[in-house]
């Protein structure tokens, strides 16, 4: 099975959370896959790996027992995340917003996602998970999908106004940072330019002078605001 750019980037998260052993193996499947992809391409990064490793690397990708096998639970695991973050795009969740997650599957798949809540939590904002077995009710309020005979439900829970406020401010910031590299970028262009317009050059000044006044406004509020939280 493949590994999408998103994929690869949630296993790199839960191997670093987590320390599961077959999480660990699967990664160096990974890694020597990576290998034999990059080998005939840039053979001199083989060399750097092997003085690295302190042992050829065609030694290791001709391990037989270590192409082949595949974690079953693990590729599992990372359905149910690629479902909850369809699930959130779907309703529209913004990513700062925490969520609560409800799965009802069989013993062994709730110990799988159990041994991984932390990494879950970290991921997606969760701040709660509740398991439940095949004959529970499932609880109201959640937008559920289904991954075999699993059943995911996500629900979108209610920053305080304090949060929301902070988050909109660091949003907020982000913006203006952005527009203040462009109104850099247009004022190095125009100063270079013999035949820019005077008054263009002088209003885009303005315009900087004005901006960066607005940006360290922002970056106050945000202090107090974190100040406050931290009391």
């Amino acid at each position: 099975q493949d590994f999408t750019r998103g994929a690869f980037s949630w296993y790199l998260a839960l191997v670093k959370g987590e320390a599961h052993e077959e999480s660990r193996f699967l990664a160096g499947q990974l890694f020597l896959s990576l290998l034999e992809l990059l080998s005939p391409i840039i053979p001199e990064f083989i060399s750097m790996i092997e003085g690295v490793l302190k042992f050829p690397v065609k030694s290791v990708l001709n391990r037989e027992e270590l192409h082949g096998v595949k974690d079953y639970r693990t590729f599992l695991l990372f359905d149910i995340l690629k479902g909850i973050q369809l699930k959130r795009a779907e309703l529209q969740l913004k990513k700062h917003l925490p969520i609560a997650l409800c799965v009802q599957a069989n013993s062994d798949i709730l110990r799988l996602i159990e041994s991984y809540e932390s990494s879950l939590k970290l991921l997606f904002k969760t701040e709660e998970i509740q398991y439940l077995a095949a004959n529970e009710v499932f609880p109201s309020g959640f937008e559920t999908f289904m991954i075999l005979d699993i059943t995911v439900g996500i629900k979108a829970l209610d920053l305080p106004q304090h949060e929301d406020c902070l988050a909109q401010l660091e949003k907020e910031h982000a913006s203006k940072l952005q527009t203040l590299e462009y109104l850099r970028s247009t004022l190095v262009a125009l100063s270079l330019n013999p035949l820019a317009d005077p008054v263009k050059l002088a209003e885009k000044e303005s315009e900087l002078d004005q901006l960066k006044s607005e940006i360290q406004e922002l970056e106050l509020n945000i202090k107090k605001m974190k100040a406050t939280k931290k009391v």
